[in-house]
């Protein structure tokens, strides 16, 4: 890691050129689990407190600096997904089971009689659980109970509020909760594993061979992906910015126009992401115990809304990326982005010279360092 500070200076700078919507490949760095077991769920409360979960009952946190595991599960317990309001408020599911973390040990909820696939709520006092034939279980804060939506089996579940939730499943099946009511919506035959969207009228479907559906709040409409991969999660920041993954390492990126293909430098099947808007870091994870990492340097140090990233980002896309030269930089920023990252979290004045080279080059852009 260390060597990354006398890496050319020149490429770091002119390379730091942070935007996922890139026309080009962007690096992603593959973190050490200390686990062999499959990984598959992943969400966060926040960007210092991620959770992991997957076979035999793992189950990993992320506190800011490094994965551990965290909390005594049977097993004989696989863990399908997870979903927190807080670190100590966290609900996995898995095979006829929904266990709660409360901040010191993992307790079952009794009476799940069906195997859950995923997990979402909206609040601490409102979460949902779907799985096998057709099964919801709906959390309002005092009880658990079971609700049904059709008979497929329901892989993925999100939601706007209480009363705008969605789930996919098998077969292309698709409902929407009002409050009341789950409206079947089912489109295609193709099995849909994961849903997110930025708004209720804004909603993306993954699943088999590449399968990516829309909602735009009116109709359901295919997407052209560009992959045949199954794909397995799907989570955004907006609609311009939205994530799906899937199998041998399958990552695909939105930028409000198109799906792009990233390299992920894995062929691991990647099951679930989540990522946090606050500290711009995105984690998958899958087979194997991987975890994948992926956090942009130049938004790390001004903030995403800054002047310095919207003027790098015009000259990524008005310069460099119309050039050989300039997409190579852009390539090699990619690649090393998430070391450059992880370096600067460990090292304060490392990350005061990267943000030295950056203003200086701003000083150059505007031409007033000449």
């Amino acid at each position: 890691m260390k060597k990354i500070k006398h890496f050319t200076p020149l490429i770091i700078i002119l390379s730091l050129l942070i935007f996922y919507g890139s026309t080009v490949k962007a690096g992603w760095s593959e973190i050490d689990t200390k686990t062999l077991s499959d990984l598959n769920g992943i969400w966060g409360s926040s960007g210092t407190e991620v959770v992991a979960v997957g076979e035999e009952g793992t189950a990993l946190r992320y506190n800011g600096s490094s994965w551990q595991s965290f909390g005594e599960v049977s097993s004989g317990i696989d863990f399908e997904d997870v979903w927190s309001s807080s670190g100590d408020d966290i609900y996995a599911t898995g095979n006829e089971s929904i266990f709660h973390y409360d901040g010191t040990n993992w307790l079952e909820i009794p009476g799940i009689q069906y195997s859950l696939y995923a997990v979402w709520g909206s609040s601490a006092t409102d979460v949902f659980a779907v799985g096998m034939l057709g099964t919801v279980y709906h959390y309002d804060g005092t009880a658990w109970t079971r609700i049904t939506a059709g008979e497929e089996s329901l892989r993925g579940v999100w939601g706007v509020s209480a009363t705008d939730v969605f789930t996919v499943g098998m077969n292309g099946s698709i409902f929407h909760y009002d409050g009341t009511t789950w409206e079947d919506m089912s489109i295609g035959d193709k099995s849909l594993y994961g849903i997110w969207g930025s708004s209720g009228s804004d909603v993306f479907a993954v699943g088999l061979e590449g399968t990516i559906l829309h909602y735009d709040g009116t109709k359901w409409e295919t997407m052209n992906t560009g992959t045949t991969k199954t794909l397995f999660g799907i989570w955004g920041r907006s609609k311009r910015d939205v994530f799906a993954v899937g199998s041998l390492g399958t990552i695909l990126h939105y930028n409000g126009k198109r799906w792009k293909i990233l390299e992920s430098g894995s062929i691991k099947t990647l099951s679930d992401l989540w990522g946090s808007s606050s500290a711009k870091d995105v984690y998958a994870a899958g087979k194997g115990g991987t975890i994948l990492h992926y956090s942009c340097a130049a938004v790390s140090i001004y903030g995403e809304g800054s002047k310095e990233v919207r003027v790098l980002r015009e000259v990524r896309d008005g310069i460099l990326s119309k050039s050989p030269e300039g997409r190579e930089l852009i390539r090699l920023y990619y690649q090393w982005s998430p070391l450059i990252v992880a370096e600067m979290k460990e090292d304060e004045e490392f990350k005061g010279e990267v943000k030295d080279m950056i203003d200086g080059v701003m000083l150059w852009i505007n031409g007033s360092g000449k």
